[in-house]
């Protein structure tokens, strides 16, 4: 039998244009219906296209297809992968199955999903580990000071404290979000999901600051000591990086 080939990462982006795996053009063809009614999110999307892919690279060595698998072919595959993959990615990846086969069945390419009633691998949930109090008031003290830099790193730091953000979530704020009033932001979440969530007075004390003595000067002064124009894609994006442009999470990072 020949080896099987390796499963990619959720790093590795699959190019529609140049399909690589025998159901590139129909994953893609499910992804963007997806994408488009459900606001799938870019990296959710990543993620399922390359668990779609890796399970497409395993048919084909039995010369199957998604569209036409059956039960006992995710079985074998769910049985091969669990040995070595652990219980929460293979449970995503079963995750990622479920959305596709129920739109195979809808879309008409079959009368039932493989993966109906599907028990996928059970595992303890564990709570996600979070900064002791001594911790967050090193990184405040490591933030403190007043050029535009400082500002947007401590005001990050207040913020995504106070109200608990994702990191996406954080770089995604902009000032039109911001009730200052009521001390509330209006955020997007996965899944395009809104919600209100207050902040505290350290917070919008720093948040005031950045605002208005730091995020103007971020992409630095004129000879003449006037802030640099911000480019337009400033926006009305909250954090922005030396060059006055929307933060990205490898700037975050």
């Amino acid at each position: 039998m020949a080896p099987r080939r390796p499963l990619a990462t959720s790093e590795q982006t699959i190019r529609s244009s140049a399909p690589e795996f025998p159901d590139a053009r129909v994953v893609e063809t499910y992804l963007a219906q997806l994408a488009y009614e459900a606001g799938l999110s870019p990296a959710t999307r990543v993620s399922y296209r390359t668990d779609l892919r890796n399970l497409s690279l395993w048919l084909q060595q039995s010369n199957k297809r998604l569209i036409t698998c059956e039960r006992k072919d995710i079985e074998r595959f769910v049985h091969e992968v669990g040995e070595w993959l652990a219980p929460a990615s293979l449970s995503r990846m079963l995750s990622s199955f479920r959305g596709f086969f129920k739109w195979r069945v809808q879309e008409g390419y079959s009368d039932k999903s493989p993966v109906e009633d599907f028990q996928g691998p059970r595992f303890a949930r564990s709570l996600p580990d979070c900064l002791h109090v001594e911790q967050v008031n090193t990184l405040l003290a490591a933030a403190s000071g007043k050029e535009p830099r400082q500002l947007r790193d401590l005001t990050m730091i207040e913020i995504a404290y106070s109200c608990g953000l994702r990191v996406s979530e954080l770089l995604k704020l902009r000032e039109s979000s911001i009730n200052f009033r009521n001390r509330t932001v209006r955020l997007i979440g996965k899944g395009g999901k809104h919600r209100i969530v207050p902040f505290g007075k350290c917070a919008e004390r720093a948040l005031r600051e950045w605002l208005k003595s730091g995020r103007l000067r971020i992409a630095g002064v004129t000879k003449e000591g006037k802030p640099v124009s911000l480019p337009k894609e400033a926006e009305d994006y909250i954090f922005l990086n030396r060059r006055g442009k929307p933060m990205t999470r490898d700037g975050f990072t």
